[in-house]
C-alpha cells in the first residue's frame, strides 16, 4: 500500500494548511477524480466537477471566519480522522456563530476519495432553547463519554469487527448485539456509525451483505439462485434484499449478474459447452 501512516499524516497536514489559507487550487489538486464529498448536515453528496464552486461558496461565506483543527488521529490504513472548530461571522455582522465539526477522509495513492464531513453550530451570546436547539458534536461526544481519540478508535474497531467476524451473515443482527461484542453502549456504536462511518447502521450492515452477495455472485462457479446468496449473506426479506442491492449497485441482482462476463474457458473450437449456461431459479 503507497498510503503510509507517515505519508497520511503528511497529506493531512498539508489539507489542514490549505483549509486555513482557503487555498482553492491546492485544496483542487489533492482530490481525485472519483472523489465523493459527503456533507452529512445537508444530506448533499459532491462530486469533483462540483467541489470548485462548493469551495468557493464555502470560502466567501468564511471570509472573516478563525479556523482551529482540533484533533487528528490516523486510523488504520489509508483513513484520517479530524475534529475541528470555527468562529465566525452571521453576514450582517450582529452576531458570531461557532461551528464544529468532525470528517472522516480517506486517501487512495495520495488523493482524497471521500469525505465525510458533519458538523453543527451555535450562535455566541444568544441563550438558546435547549429543548430545541441542535446539538454540537462535541457536545453530543461529551455526553457520550467520548473524545476524539476514543471516536477514531471505535470506528476503527466496528470496521474492523465487521471486515474480520462477518456479523452481518446474522439474519437478526441488531446494535444491540454489536455493542455489546464492541463493549461499547448504543448509543456510542449508533453515534459513530451514522456520523462517522457515514449512513445507519441498516445501511452499514446491508452495505456488507450486499458485498458479500456481490462476492459470491461473480464467481465463474457460483450456481447458487439470487435467493440463497440472499439468504446465506444474512438478508431475511427477499424485498429487502432487491431494494439495498439496486440501491447500492443501481442494478437488480439478476441484472448485475448478467452483466457479468462468462470468463469460463472455451473449448479447441472456441466454443463453450452447453451446459456452461446458468440455470435461472430466481426473479428478473
Amino acid at each position: 500500500m503507497l498510503d503510509s501512516k507517515p505519508v497520511i499524516l503528511s497529506l493531512i497536514s498539508e489539507y489542514m494548511d490549505h483549509w486555513r489559507r482557503a487555498d482553492i487550487s491546492a485544496l483542487l489538486s489533492m482530490y481525485s477524480e472519483n472523489i465523493r464529498y459527503h456533507d452529512m448536515s445537508t444530506g448533499e453528496t459532491i462530486e469533483y466537477g462540483d467541489l470548485e464552486p462548493f469551495l468557493v461558496n464555502t470560502f466567501a461565506t468564511e471570509a472573516d471566519s478563525i479556523l482551529q483543527f482540533r484533533g487528528l488521529v490516523h486510523l488504520e490504513g489509508n483513513t484520517a480522522f479530524i475534529h475541528w472548530t470555527q468562529q465566525l461571522n452571521a453576514l450582517d455582522h450582529a452576531k458570531s456563530v461557532d461551528v464544529s465539526g468532525v470528517e472522516l477522509i480517506v486517501f487512495d495513492q495520495g488523493k482524497i476519495v471521500s469525505v465525510h464531513e458533519f458538523y453543527d453550530f451555535h450562535e455566541i451570546g444568544r441563550e438558546a432553547n435547549e429543548r430545541n436547539a441542535p446539538t454540537a458534536p462535541s457536545d453530543q461526544l461529551n455526553k457520550l463519554g467520548l473524545g476524539a481519540d476514543e471516536v477514531a478508535n471505535i470506528a476503527a474497531e466496528i470496521r474492523g469487527y465487521f471486515e474480520t467476524q462477518n456479523p452481518y451473515l446474522l439474519s437478526d443482527l441488531n446494535l444491540l448485539y454489536v455493542s455489546e461484542r464492541l463493549g461499547y453502549t448504543r448509543n456510542q456504536i449508533s453515534y459513530i456509525i451514522n456520523h462517522v462511518l457515514g449512513c445507519s447502521f441498516y445501511d452499514y450492515v446491508n452495505k456488507h451483505r450486499v458485498d458479500h452477495v456481490i462476492e459470491h455472485i461473480s464467481g465463474a462457479d457460483s450456481k447458487a439462485s439470487i435467493i440463497e446468496l440472499a439468504i446465506d449473506a444474512g438478508f431475511n426479506s427477499i424485498s429487502g434484499f432487491y431494494k439495498a442491492f439496486k440501491k447500492q449497485t443501481g442494478l437488480t441482482p439478476t441484472a448485475f449478474r448478467k452483466s457479468i462476463p462468462d470468463s469460463r474457458p472455451q473449448n479447441s473450437a472456441g466454443v463453450r459447452p452447453k451446459n456452461s449456461s446458468r440455470t435461472r431459479t430466481d426473479d428478473a
